[in-house]
């Protein structure tokens, strides 16, 4: 539920544009649908919102040199994975007290 021009925000780490995340999708113990951010920013637009825009958003922590990793095949795969970083999905609910043009309130 989302007030009339309300704001979305959604964080993703898992998804086809960071090709190291793609190395979870067997370790997970559920099905996942894995998608790009036009994919993303496409499904937003066909469900009404507005101003969407997808942005990367890397991780500059340092990893140390020492740190074990269980999520990725190696500690290079992980840098690079903080490189490339997350996907922010940001959009707003449209006004539908007054629709844009196309648009039917029932």
């Amino acid at each position: 539920m989302m007030a009339p021009r309300g704001r979305l925000f959604i964080l993703i780490n898992l998804y086809k544009d960071n090709q190291y995340s793609l190395q979870w999708v067997d370790k997970l113990k559920v099905p996942v649908h894995v998608r790009s951010a036009a994919e993303y920013t496409d499904l937003l637009k066909k469900h009404a919102f507005e101003q969407v825009q997808a942005v990367r958003i890397p991780d500059d922590t340092p990893t140390p040199d020492d740190y074990q990793t269980k999520s990725f095949h190696s500690l290079d795969d992980l840098r690079a994975f903080k490189r490339e970083g997350a996907l922010l999905l940001t959009a707003s609910k449209p006004d539908l007290r007054t629709p844009a043009p196309g648009y039917t309130i029932y």
